[in-house]
């Protein structure tokens, strides 16, 4: 901010960014959040409710103290990232992400960024409870380990893959997973977070947590 420059050469594009990006779609991106900040006010915006981040943020952090999520993933993965951070989003609803992104040294940052779903009637700050938040923390920082897993393994992954994905195209395309590379990106997830609550005291929530993934056709 405010120029909104990118901290990384776009172009060509890096091997990292989601398939979906193009280079002209990167191009109109840009140029529309440049022209989105500028008239909003977005800097004005931004100053006027850093304390209410701020507490969101303490929330989010109060709710995270005590569990030892990315020491884990980096020892049953084999892996070890340079850094770590978990973004709340402020305006995606329930919707969570995970994603690796390159600095502008060239290390890699992992990220697991979680919408802000649940107000709290004390100020509206986003509240946020240990019993979901941490699989889904967990879920979200194990897709850069898991998914580059699956990519490079298309030889072993892709047959299977394809017929299951088959088997279960409609319904799992309703929920953003179009292709057997995201079923099989789902699938390791999962499994690693039932493995994480396995070995971190979580073994109550198992049962449960399988039922939905089945329902979910992530057995």
């Amino acid at each position: 901010p405010p120029e909104l420059k990118g901290r990384i050469p776009l172009s060509p594009i890096p091997e990292d960014l989601d398939p979906r990006w193009t280079e002209e779609s990167i191009a109109r991106f840009q140029e529309t959040a440049r022209a989105f900040a500028e008239e909003a006010d977005f800097e004005d915006f931004w100053a006027g409710n850093e304390k209410f981040y701020a507490m969101s943020e303490k929330a989010l952090r109060e709710s995270l103290e005590g569990h030892e999520i990315t020491p884990w993933l980096q020892d049953i993965f084999g892996v070890k990232a340079d850094a770590f951070a978990v973004i709340i989003g402020m305006q995606v609803g329930r919707g969570k992400y995970g994603l690796r992104r390159t600095r502008e040294d060239g290390s890699a940052e992992f990220l697991s960024i979680i919408g802000a779903s649940s107000p709290s009637p004390w100020r509206g700050v986003p509240r946020f409870d240990p019993s979901w938040l941490i699989r889904t923390v967990v879920h979200e920082f194990a897709h850069p380990f898991v998914n580059p897993i699956v990519d490079g393994n298309e030889e072993l992954l892709k047959e299977v893959g394809e017929k299951l994905h088959a088997h279960l195209s409609e319904h799992l395309r309703r929920q953003g997973y179009p292709t057997w590379r995201h079923l099989w990106y789902e699938y390791l997830v999962r499994a690693g977070v039932l493995r994480y609550l396995h070995h971190n005291g979580g073994e109550e929530r198992i049962p449960q947590l399988l039922e939905k993934n089945e329902l979910q056709g992530c057995p």
